[in-house]
């Protein structure tokens, strides 16, 4: 689980990065933006890795689309790591994973 949700936020991270910074705000349905979209994959990321370490739910900070790439890889990153701490408890990992490929598919 951890190498594959890796693979996907690298995925799109590079996605993010090779976009023109003008195509960030552009639609990206269901999302307002691509930027939007990617902010709720690093949601998702943060709130998997909070329940995952017992911690309260918080709102990841609304950051300049050209920031979106490190939002989704910082994330990303966070989740990851909490999986080494407790490899059993995969379930939100995978809602997570699922929003990310959603957010992929939209950029």
């Amino acid at each position: 689980m951890r190498d594959e949700l890796d693979r996907e936020v690298r995925r799109v991270t590079e996605r993010l990065r090779a976009l023109a910074l003008a195509r960030l705000p552009e639609p990206a349905p269901p999302w307002p933006s691509r930027a939007a979209a990617a902010h709720a994959a690093a949601q998702a990321l943060a709130d998997a890795a909070a329940r995952l370490e017992g911690e309260p739910l918080r709102p990841v900070p609304e950051l300049a689309p050209s920031a979106a790439a490190d939002l989704v890889a910082v994330c990303g990153a966070d989740l990851v790591a909490a999986l080494g701490s407790a490899p059993g408890r995969s379930a939100d990992a995978l809602v997570a994973l699922d929003a990310l490929r959603r957010a992929r598919r939209a950029l």
